[in-house]
């Protein structure tokens, strides 16, 4: 699952990133139509970023920080468009929290991402995808048969993934380094290509001679 989600997050992230950055080095003259819709298509990248991941939630309180930053710098616009990049991603999670509480009494929302939390912190997987070690994902046992996009689903996994990572906190930190590193490499039993024997592959495939062609 996690595998899937990454490279979505990932894009997203680094074109957060850039448009932050575009509008962070902005100056008066630019196209103010121009900077207002960058900043409404980042708040919408990062509140779809956050419906995916939650983790990158806390980013929108992050640009009320900045806004507040550039406001005693006297830079008006910075601030301004920062606003308006944060009041768009909490304008697009927000019919998706009500919902959360409209059900469980609680502003939450359910992404999928306690199912990916209790996944990594399996200790008879190592934290990996169960097919790779003929194991099964097992989340309906977790979740009492609810699915993991359900909130109350995606919160007993939740709560069943924190309760591993606290009776094995050295196991996990040492397979998400792992997990690290396979995202980027990969092995044998693992997506992209083998890093058991790395250096052959390399050979084999003319890896750094294709780079610069």
């Amino acid at each position: 699952v996690s595998y899937l989600t990454e490279p979505l997050i990932i894009f997203l992230f680094l074109l957060f990133i850039f448009l932050m950055q575009y509008i962070f080095n902005s100056n008066k003259e630019k196209n103010t139509i121009l900077l207002i819709a960058l900043s409404i298509l980042a708040g919408c990248i990062i509140g779809f970023a956050s419906l995916v991941r939650l983790i990158f939630l806390p980013i929108s309180g992050i640009l009320i920080l900045f806004s507040i930053y550039f406001l005693f710098k006297k830079d008006i616009q910075k601030a301004i468009l920062l606003i308006i990049t944060f009041l768009t991603a909490i304008i697009l999670i927000s019919p998706f929290f009500y919902n959360g509480y409209k059900h469980s009494g609680k502003p939450m929302v359910a992404t999928g991402s306690g199912a990916v939390l209790w996944l990594g912190s399996r200790v008879d997987t190592n934290g990996d995808e169960p097919p790779y070690y003929h194991l099964p994902y097992d989340t309906n046992k977790i979740s009492n048969n609810l699915s993991h996009l359900t909130l109350e689903g995606d919160a007993l996994l939740k709560q069943a993934a924190v309760k591993n990572i606290k009776e094995n906190p050295y196991i996990y930190v040492k397979n998400s380094l792992k997990r690290i590193y396979r995202l980027v490499i990969g092995n044998n039993y693992f997506w992209f290509f083998p890093y058991d024997n790395f250096n052959s592959y390399v050979k084999n495939h003319d890896i750094f001679e294709n780079i610069f062609k």
